[in-house]
């Protein structure tokens, strides 16, 4: 009984498919094309085999990757959560000595001054 009910879901799958471009061939064709497009997509960009494995794609996919990272970092007022020193990444401007402190002098949260300062001069006051 269970292998019924996989054959008879395709069975009506490949019916409404069917009729459906058999019916109204223009709403079909523009499925259709999306469809090729999706796949054109997917052999260029996805597949392991195609342009992945080119060193130029990697490069230009990385560049891209963190220059949009940087900016969703900015627009959005994000980090990246941070592990020990040994496995930090530092997100905008690379440099482990550019450090972003909040002066806590100020009263409300609209005074905050971000300064960047050194590493070793960073003090939290609370």
């Amino acid at each position: 009984m269970p292998i019924v009910m996989p054959i008879f879901f395709c069975l009506v799958c490949t019916t409404l498919v069917v009729v459906t471009i058999i019916d109204d061939i223009s709403s079909a064709a523009v499925g259709l094309g999306i469809w090729a497009g999706g796949f054109i997509i997917y052999m260029l960009l996805i597949f392991d085999r195609a342009l992945p494995s080119s060193s130029t794609y990697r490069r230009i996919t990385h560049r891209i990757n963190n220059n949009t990272t940087e900016w969703a970092q900015i627009i959005f007022d994000v980090m990246p959560e941070q592990g020990d020193d040994s496995e930090r990444e530092y997100a905008i401007g690379g440099s482990p000595h550019k450090v972003f402190a909040i002066d806590a002098k100020s009263e409300a949260l609209s005074d905050f001054i971000f300064a960047s300062l050194e590493e070793d001069l960073v003090k939290t006051r609370l």
